[in-house]
């Protein structure tokens, strides 16, 4: 596990060997799993975000671990199962990014995580939007190697079109206030169901709030990821 903290063109941080070898089997058996017919969600059934009139901004299929395995349950997931052991690696590195930045000093106390697996397959990507109401965003990366496809970037559009190419077993680190999309992934002659795509696992961060003050419209689920106090030191 290699981890960089970033400032420009806005604080983030990067990871690279995010998982180790015995680790990766666990996580493919998981998306293998979900990717048969029937297994991935709509993108309006899974919530992803939407342009006016409703319409998603993206067309790439979808599942929402942490609502479906809420609590205890979460222990049937290889991917947040893994998840949570990866967070507690990373304290110390997203101490250091939190400590980074000005535009990060106030990030609450997180306590609450909502996990999402997302599969890109050809001519899918994700159009330009941002995640406010969270206290931060991580983007997990995956794909079958020999890689099949182009496209599937991480881009910027607001910071020059800066881009994260997205590496397979990498993972990208952002402040909810950074508008982000995905470039249009490409594979040609390959079925939809080969896994030969573009995986990503999103996990939304998120924070308790007071009744009546920064309330938001929709309760992320708590997985009990044990993220509260992240921010004291050892």
């Amino acid at each position: 596990m290699k981890a960089q903290v970033l400032t420009e063109p806005f604080p983030h941080l990067i990871v690279e060997d995010l998982y180790e070898d015995h680790e990766l089997e666990l996580i493919w058996e998981e998306l293998n799993f979900f990717t048969k017919p029937g297994k991935l969600m709509l993108p309006l059934e899974h919530g992803a975000a939407e342009k006016q009139g409703g319409e998603a901004k993206t067309s790439a299929l979808a599942f929402p671990l942490t609502s479906t395995l809420p609590g205890k349950t979460r222990r049937w997931s290889n991917i947040l199962t893994l998840e949570t052991a990866m967070f507690q690696k990373l304290k110390r590195d997203l101490r250091n990014w939190k400590q980074s930045h000005y535009s990060l000093y106030q990030i609450p106390t997180p306590s609450n995580t909502y996990t999402k697996l997302r599969y890109y397959h050809n001519d899918e990507g994700y159009a330009t939007h941002a995640d406010h109401p969270f206290a931060w965003i991580t983007f997990s990366y995956f794909y079958k190697e020999p890689k099949k496809f182009t496209g599937g970037e991480l881009f910027f559009e607001d910071f020059d079109n800066y881009e994260f190419p997205c590496n397979n077993n990498s993972l990208i680190a952002i402040p909810p206030y950074v508008a982000h999309g995905v470039r249009t992934v490409k594979i040609d002659n390959d079925d939809y169901y080969s896994g030969n795509g573009r995986y990503a696992i999103t996990t939304f961060v998120d924070y308790r709030r007071r009744d009546s003050l920064d309330a938001i419209d929709f309760d992320p689920q708590s997985n009990e990821a044990d993220l509260i106090d992240w921010w004291k030191k050892d």
